[in-house]
């Protein structure tokens, strides 16, 4: 039921209105809506039960979250090894200050974690995933980075390791990254190249 009371507000004469939990003002016919509850009220329920619903479902994805092998052994264990890679000498000289010793490396497909008692689900794509050390790698993405683009590059995964995505196994023996000044991959920025890095098949 609608209730209205008459009154004068400024010059104008108007009625305040109330329907349900919604106040409003009426002046000639034209009706403005002040929801003061009502309109709110919904409006932080639907919010609440929103961010619920989203952090529930993040919390319980039934596939799991994307991950990363710790290390090659448990790659093999898993069932997602692929292949394995290594650097030619043990490390990368990428010029005369600045090398990383490769401990180990191989390519792995993407995959989930999988929840207790299942085993991970396999995603579409590889990951290269490189062991190195923390000292080597301290000022990795600070002050350089290997790879150039979007595309092709390295990103850490651990004090101690690297990774990069692959969209399939490549044919050639031999993988080449740029190094570059800086982490900046934006085609339009222009890269100071300060050497490159080399992983063979085994």
């Amino acid at each position: 039921m609608r209730r209205c009371a008459d009154g004068m507000y400024g010059f104008a004469n108007v009625q305040m209105c109330r329907w349900g939990n919604a106040v409003y003002l009426a002046y000639n016919s034209d009706l403005i809506a002040l929801t003061i509850y009502s309109v709110m009220a919904r409006f932080f329920q639907r919010f609440i039960v929103l961010v619920f619903y989203i952090m529930v479902n993040s919390c319980d994805d039934p596939t799991g979250t994307p991950g990363a092998a710790s290390d090659m052994s448990e790659a093999k264990s898993m069932g997602i090894f692929v292949k394995e890679l290594y650097a030619p000498g043990g490390v990368w000289r990428i010029n005369d200050t600045l090398q990383v010793h490769v401990e180990s490396a191989w390519i792995e497909h993407r995959y989930r974690y999988p929840q207790p008692g299942n085993s991970p689900t396999i995603l579409s794509g590889y990951q290269i995933q490189v062991e190195s050390n923390e000292k080597d790698l301290k000022n990795y993405d600070i002050t350089w980075k290997i790879g150039i683009d979007g595309f092709a590059y390295f990103r850490s995964s651990s004090y101690s390791s690297l990774l990069s995505d692959l969209e399939e196994v490549p044919d050639d023996s031999l993988l080449v990254w740029k190094v570059q000044k800086g982490t900046n991959l934006s085609e339009w920025y222009d890269k100071v190249i300060i050497g490159e890095v080399r992983l063979k098949s085994k």
